[in-house]
């Protein structure tokens, strides 16, 4: 009997252990194009802080834990850096009911004439957790994906900012969804994915004809 319920808690837990989403793994020029226009291609990599275009526009730096925000940007009017503490990836492998809590330091330069530019520095915290898989159909097809919950808070209040929602596909290896809502405006949005390219086929001509079709 003992042995029994041992191999059965085997079992139960290769099964817990499978069903864990590792953090997502790329190939440099992996393209994934969303119903709003919104392109995202892989430029490069080094270790978790991926560099990524816009396709024929700005490049920025996002963490491979992508419901961080942009670790850095650069505009015609500002550009941006930000720290993020190391709890954020406490929340992968992804598994239901995982949580984390993190806080993000945000240096911006924005610029004011020509040749001069003003400093601002914020904090941000931020509260993640991880609900179970469930169907989710998007122009790219349908999909078990795992929504991964986040919430904004303000550092002298407390009181929720925003509400970030990303659904990930292990089976894509990236987000298919995202949403999100202003609490204090109850503005929202969100875009979805219309297909991911990979090699040969992550060229101009062909992400413009995917472009020209939405």
């Amino acid at each position: 009997m003992r042995a029994l319920l041992t191999g059965l808690w085997l079992a139960i837990g290769g099964v817990a252990a499978a069903a864990a989403a590792p953090l997502p793994q790329y190939e440099v020029a992996d393209t994934f194009i969303y119903d709003n226009g919104r392109v995202e291609q892989l430029v490069s990599m080094s270790g978790d802080r991926l560099t990524w275009s816009a396709f024929e526009g700005r490049e920025y730096v996002r963490d491979r834990n992508f419901v961080v925000p942009l670790l850095h940007w650069e505009t015609v009017e500002s550009n941006g850096d930000r720290r993020v503490s190391a709890e954020a990836n406490s929340l992968w492998p992804l598994e239901p009911g995982k949580s984390a809590r993190f806080r993000v330091l945000t240096d911006v330069s924005v610029k004011v004439k020509e040749g001069t530019s003003r400093r601002r520095r914020r904090t941000e915290l931020w509260s993640c957790r991880v609900l179970p898989p469930a169907a989710i159909t998007v122009p790219a097809g349908n999909f078990d994906a795992t929504e991964i919950r986040c919430e904004q808070f303000s550092s002298r209040t407390m009181r929720i900012l925003s509400e970030e929602h990303w659904y990930y596909s292990e089976e894509v290896g990236h987000y298919v969804a995202r949403r999100w809502v202003d609490i204090s405006t109850g503005h929202r949005g969100g875009y979805s994915l219309v297909t991911k390219l990979r090699g040969i086929d992550a060229n101009p001509r062909r992400i413009r004809s995917i472009l020209s079709g939405l």
